[in-house]
């Protein structure tokens, strides 16, 4: 009688869970949030472990914190960017923005082109990889670089994982360490 009692717990508090999932409204596009605190973190579901292994390499090799430690960021899916707003680099190879940084005083917000991101073409790895990129360019200020095998190079390129997590790790050392 009591197992079935805190069965059917189970499943009123996995219902209650759910239902109090945040929403966001962005441009009248209802968006599905998940990550630790909806007042301030909010990241698209689908996006959400490339943004924590971003932050993890940056908690275990920038210990000084010199990156911008705003809690208050939106990592998002988008259908269209804002272009007016910074304009995206283009990409090289296919001619279009798939992502984009907006830094404002105290947050931040990456935007991902969503047809990009839902394309089955497009590798896990190529997705972290534009992850990687794009919170560079946001938390520690990195610009693109003309090495068209490097993660900050203005399109994504299949990278191997190894080899730009290595390159975001020197990118992040080098700036949380430099003298300025």
């Amino acid at each position: 009688m009591f197992s079935k009692l805190l069965m059917g717990l189970n499943v009123i508090i996995a219902i209650t869970i759910v239902s109090l999932i945040p929403t966001y409204d962005v441009d009248g596009i209802t968006h599905n949030y998940s990550i630790k605190d909806f007042k301030y973190k909010l990241v698209d579901a689908p996006l959400v472990p490339h943004v924590e292994s971003y932050f993890g390499l940056l908690n275990k090799y920038c210990s000084n914190e010199k990156y911008n430690t705003t809690n208050r960021y939106v990592v998002e899916l988008v259908d269209k960017f804002d272009l007016s707003i910074k304009n995206g680099t283009p990409s090289p190879t296919t001619g279009y923005v798939i992502g984009v940084c907006h830094v404002y005083p105290f947050k931040y917000n990456i935007q991902i082109l969503r047809s990009w991101w839902e394309d089955p073409s497009n590798s896990e790895s190529s997705k972290k990889q534009l992850i990687y990129h794009e919170m560079a360019h946001c938390l520690i200020n990195r610009d693109h670089d003309p090495d068209r095998n490097h993660y900050m190079y203005p399109s994504i390129n299949e990278i191997p994982e190894k080899i730009f997590v290595l390159q975001a790790i020197q990118d992040i050392s080098n700036y949380c360490y430099s003298g300025d």
